[in-house]
């Protein structure tokens, strides 16, 4: 955990884009497989992989009682302390520079602990789990060095303020291990996971990555185009004006919630854009989503509809969040536009490449509807 420190420490000391890329990519080679794993998650400011469905639940007051536990100070020195840095990290550096709580013998914290740790805390809920969770921390900031410790709680917090987003740390894992750029990014793109990314680019086995049931991937966004030619472009055929244009489908955009939508013939998953599962937020889907035969994932826009046309997102934002949204069902319904049927596995058949459904709709019409056409990407779900 120390050399992690280390590291995110020099990485917050520079601005260039390339010392940072170097410093990550130096520390990424000296990792085992396992170790390698834990830290891209912990280099991205968090303490689980995107999608990982898992949360610390540990509030601010969890970690400031145990930070005074271990260090012995006041709330009124945490206070000068959190004026001075804005930052529950740098406080926690600082005022563990003293302890009046600490093992004769200290254990070292390495990457395995910690995770284990965090294991530990995400499973603790209901009654006496926040005392559960307070020994936790206390554990972690008695064996923490002040530096480690900053980096710790920047985790916990999903907070880390050292200039480091994932999209730095794929270049640092594509230069670590002698890999494409575009290949780490479409293999972090489609299992959402950058620790499992950058295990699969040490042992040159990008290619294996593959689109999972309820493993949530990332989003394909638009882009941004700046003249109405430039929506052409792709389609003009061999450049020269001499080939023939690919066709080009355009196709409504409604402004609501962009979700996918897993299903293995029992389990029905709904992830947000933010690859969180909101599968109990939208109950009216589920019937016809489980209608749909086979095993499938599905990428749409959750929308507002009512009445055959869509309503203002302002009225959907009131569902969202919400872990029981049985008063607003009837007052904003909503409908799932599909974009893309991503993959598909027949119930009882053999894999299949899907085709890509046009924005058809599920929920108010009580089936996947809309045109097909270009196949869609990727191989069979596993």
């Amino acid at each position: 955990m120390r050399r992690l420190a280390d590291v995110l420490e020099a990485v917050s000391g520079t601005t260039s884009k390339l010392q940072k890329i170097d410093l990550l990519a130096a520390y990424l080679q000296s990792l085992s497989d396992d170790e390698l794993q834990i830290a891209c998650t912990y280099l991205t400011g968090a303490p689980f992989p995107a999608g990982d469905g898992r949360a610390l639940n540990v509030g601010w007051s969890a970690i400031a009682d145990a930070l005074l536990d271990v260090s012995g100070a006041s709330w009124a020195d945490l206070d000068s302390s959190y004026l001075k840095h804005g930052d529950l990290g740098s406080v926690a550096a600082e005022l563990l520079t003293r302890k009046v709580r600490a093992p004769l013998f200290p254990t070292p914290l390495t990457l395995t602990t910690v995770n284990e740790i965090f294991s530990r805390l995400a499973a603790s809920a209901g009654k006496g789990s926040r005392q559960i969770k307070l020994e936790a921390m206390r554990s972690l900031f008695e064996n923490a060095d002040p530096l480690e410790a900053k980096y710790l709680i920047r985790i916990i917090t999903s907070d880390m303020r050292v200039g480091l987003k994932e999209g730095l740390l794929e270049e640092a894992v594509a230069k670590a291990f002698g890999r494409s750029l575009d290949d780490v990014r479409r293999a972090n793109m489609l299992i959402s996971d950058i620790g499992a990314v950058a295990v699969l680019a040490r042992h040159g086995r990008l290619g294996e990555a593959r689109l999972q049931l309820f493993r949530p991937f990332r989003f394909m966004l638009a882009d941004t185009i700046f003249t109405p030619a430039e929506a052409f472009e792709p389609v003009r055929g061999d450049g020269d004006g001499g080939g023939a244009p690919e066709p080009l489908l355009v196709e409504d955009k409604y402004d609501g919630v962009r979700a996918q939508a897993h299903y293995d013939g029992t389990r029905l998953a709904i992830f947000s854009r933010t690859l969180d599962e909101i599968t109990p937020s939208f109950p009216e889907l589920h019937g016809d989503l489980r209608a749909l035969a086979g095993r499938y994932i599905i990428d749409g826009e959750i929308v507002a509809w009512r009445d055959g046309r869509a309503i203002p997102f302002t009225q959907l934002q009131q569902r969202l969040r919400r872990k029981d949204p049985s008063e607003l069902i009837a007052v904003v319904p909503v409908m799932l536009f599909a974009f893309d049927l991503l993959h598909v596995r027949p119930t009882g058949g053999s894999p299949a490449q899907a085709p890509r459904p046009a924005a058809g709709g599920v929920g108010a019409a009580g089936e996947l509807n809309g045109r097909h056409h270009a196949p869609g990407p990727g191989g069979p779900l596993p």
